[in-house]
């Protein structure tokens, strides 16, 4: 996945959930491993959006439209700040 990561130059988006174990475990490995944090730093446009509510399959309704409008306003402007 780094290798792809790093190989990669479009633009990306990251929807992390907050109640998810997979997106904990993500965060300690970006953080405890300079090759992550490199591949993260490439140039492209890179957003994240926290949502610290959901669970890993976004499986409230809440939820579920907080990615819909998310990735809708991120595919407009990729280059926009998310919040």
């Amino acid at each position: 996945m780094r290798a792809g990561l790093t190989q990669f130059k479009g633009d990306m988006l990251l929807l992390m959930s907050g109640r998810s174990l997979v997106s904990k475990e993500f965060d300690e490995l970006v953080a405890s491993q300079p090759m992550w944090q490199a591949a993260l730093r490439a140039k492209r446009s890179f957003a994240r959006h926290d949502m610290p509510d959901s669970d890993q399959t976004y499986s409230s309704i809440a939820s579920r439209r907080e990615v819909i409008e998310t990735t809708r306003r991120w595919m407009i402007d990729p280059h926009s700040a998310l919040g």
